[in-house]
């Protein structure tokens, strides 16, 4: 996996101008070693682990059912700001009409945005959770049976542009503070017009047309920000299905088509970092109506699939929460 930002070093400074909330993050979360949870029920995660793969499911399917609307609204209302119309005259300074491609080619893509973009989320870990995680996700996403994955975060930087699948910080906006962003790129873009403007109009025209699709697709209420989540992000249309697997399942009775990533280095390929053995870091077993005898099963499980001391990355939490409180 990459960060959409990730390119040759010579052209860090399109990552820069083009994605700095991106770019300035992982740079951060590279700096610091940085691990990431995912956050779900014990059955999903025994069958994440046992299977070494873990599946991207449609954009639409996600919790929150408006945020593919909500990063549509706020990319909206920078293009009609005083920072889109800087833009604009920009793009056209760079190539006749550049800007007016730019619009049509979200327009087309926009009734797809969400239907062909396929989506893991995982949440930045703390160092102090590694014992007890975070309660505020163990009650969105763990039920009455939590159990979070912790992997290393190498994998979701590395591995250059060898898979289809990229990575990237979410940004907790609002349309008006969107705005405020959305103004330090379009500054960024002007001041360097004319290097952007030697990269010729068709792959300007591409990198602005991501630009504003990862704007959409990783924008999220500000109302979420304790989650700290970034998105593992697929879009076979435009980026094909290297190292992924398509099938059709049944999720929560809904039939479905979803991606299927598996945690398996190719090193022919490019790929890095994705084994089990060097991904895991931990597993830890959250509030749970069975807690030591998931704890058990995790540990028997590790051991099944040769992981290297499995007692010590299974780590079972003892938050006194109440997981099934009738008549609340």
């Amino acid at each position: 996996m990459t960060s959409p930002t990730e390119r040759s070093t010579d052209e860090d400074w399109i990552d820069q101008a083009l994605f700095p909330f991106s770019h300035e993050k992982t740079v951060a979360a590279r700096s610091r070693n940085a691990r990431f949870a995912y956050y779900t029920t014990a059955e999903t995660a025994f069958k994440i682990l046992s299977s070494q793969q873990i599946w991207l499911r449609n954009a639409r399917l996600m919790n929150d059912f408006s945020e593919i609307d909500h990063g549509l609204q706020c990319v909206d209302a920078a293009l009609s700001s005083e920072s889109g119309r800087k833009l604009e005259a920009t793009l056209d300074f760079c190539a006749p009409k550049l800007s007016l491609a730019v619009r049509d080619a979200l327009e087309r893509f926009q009734p797809a945005i969400g239907l062909d973009s396929y989506i893991a989320c995982v949440s930045e870990h703390l160092g102090a959770e590694d014992r007890n995680g975070r309660l505020s996700m163990w009650r969105a996403y763990g039920g009455n049976t939590g159990v979070a994955i912790i992997v290393n975060g190498a994998a979701l930087f590395g591995n250059g542009q060898a898979s289809s699948v990229l990575s990237s910080p979410v940004l907790y906006a609002n349309p008006d503070s969107f705005i405020t962003e959305f103004a330090r790129v379009a500054d960024a873009i002007h001041n360097n017009r004319v290097r952007l403007q030697a990269l010729g109009s068709d792959r300007l025209q591409r990198l602005i047309f991501d630009m504003l699709r990862f704007a959409v697709l990783c924008t999220k209420h500000p109302g979420f920000s304790e989650e700290l989540e970034w998105r593992v992000l697929a879009s076979p249309s435009l980026q094909g299905t290297t190292n992924l697997i398509r099938s059709t399942e049944v999720i929560g009775r809904v039939p479905q088509t979803v991606l299927k990533l598996p945690f398996k280095n190719s090193p022919e390929n490019g790929l890095v970092g994705l084994g089990l053995e060097h991904l895991l870091d931990r597993v830890i077993i959250g509030p749970c109506a069975h807690n030591q005898v998931t704890y058990l099963a995790f540990v028997d499980l590790l051991i099944s699939l040769g992981i290297s001391k499995p007692d010590k990355r299974v780590v079972a939490t003892d938050i006194p929460l109440r997981v099934e409180q009738p008549g609340r």
